[in-house]
């Protein structure tokens, strides 16, 4: 897809000469991944490509052991066949959503029974006793026994919902089929639209060439957008204007590789915030201006299989990490740094 053009009032890191680069940039490393993967398929070297074109995936997937500062520590079996997203209470009250169900596990990992749904599940997140489920064109808020209180509107045959978020009586949707994120009341009836392209406010648009879109509240009323077509983390307020933005197309660990990354984001304390990719599933800390700090796990810790990857995180700095691959919740908390304190 082309670069579109952004006036001068947009941020720096928005203006379309750097977009053009970004993406220009992510066209070529899409296209190598693909040319690789289907010499492969034909049995053809891949030398045969060029230099060019040479993408050796299983030695990206090899990093640097000083980035890991983060180890496992428990892990949660979901027990469904499709995992896709994951909610975590102050309590450390587990909710897993994926199948046409949203199953509830204890601070143990113990689990605490589930509610069934007519339709695949989404995406979910829970506020006190509310709980909010994304259905494919529809949100559902239920109490935690699982008693329907209130549902949004129907959004269409286009939309697809891939993530929720609150704050207060605030909720997000992320509606990574018509690539935007909807602002709803506590009943879900729609407020606002964010991420829609609108060149005289400078917001360039949501690039969603997968269903993978996701959101996070921060503080205040800021909110968090991934969008990653363009291979950045965008910060709105809840009206929807543009705040900032940071990310770049890389191959290299500290930039987001494919076509389309990041998947999923989640707030860590501290400003800092905890990415995952897909392709070459990657979980990654970083701080509010796009910096590396560390990595959750080596990329050769998941599956081919692992996409979409979700993830929580608690007042302790705990990464919980929703590994499609294996269908689990991956517990991990930071290694001990000099002096007894938590690893950055």
């Amino acid at each position: 897809m082309a670069a579109e053009e952004i006036p001068n009032e947009a941020p720096k890191s928005l203006h379309a000469g750097n977009l053009a680069i970004g993406l220009g940039a992510a066209a070529m490393v899409a296209l190598a991944l693909f040319l690789v993967w289907r010499e492969g398929r034909s049995g053809r070297q891949a030398a045969e490509l060029g230099p060019a074109f040479q993408y050796d995936l299983d030695a990206l997937k090899e990093v640097d052991p000083a980035l890991i500062a983060y180890h496992e520590t428990g892990r949660v079996e979901s027990g469904l066949e499709h995992v896709r997203g994951l909610a975590l209470a102050p309590d450390g009250m587990l909710w897993i959503a994926g199948d046409r169900a949203v199953k509830r596990f204890d601070a143990q990992g113990h689990p605490g029974g589930e509610i069934a749904f007519d339709e695949d599940v989404r995406c979910v997140a829970v506020d006190g006793d509310r709980l909010l489920v994304g259905l494919p064109r529809r949100l559902i808020i239920l109490d935690t026994n699982g008693v329907e209180l209130a549902r949004g509107p129907d959004l269409g045959s286009d939309a697809l919902l891939s993530a929720v978020a609150v704050s207060g009586e605030t909720i997000y949707l992320a509606d990574s089929g018509r690539r935007l994120v909807l602002c709803c009341d506590a009943s879900g009836k729609i407020l606002a639209e964010i991420g829609a392209r609108d060149a005289e406010r400078g917001v360039p648009g949501l690039i969603v060439p997968s269903p993978y879109l996701d959101v996070a509240a921060g503080d205040g009323e800021v909110v968090y957008v991934t969008n990653p077509g363009r291979h950045q983390v965008e910060s709105y307020t809840r009206s929807g204007d543009l705040i900032g933005s940071w990310g770049k197309p890389a191959m290299r660990v500290e930039g987001f590789s494919g076509c389309c990354n990041p998947v999923a984001f989640a707030p860590l304390p501290g400003g800092r915030c905890v990415v995952s990719e897909k392709g070459l599933a990657r979980v990654k800390v970083m701080d509010d201006e796009g910096k590396l700090l560390s990595l959750v796990a080596a990329p050769s810790g998941f599956a081919e299989n692992a996409f979409g990857i979700d993830l929580a995180a608690d007042a302790a700095g705990r990464v919980y990490v929703l590994d499609t691959g294996t269908r689990a919740v991956r517990i991990f908390e930071p290694n001990a740094a000099v002096g007894g304190s938590p690893a950055p």
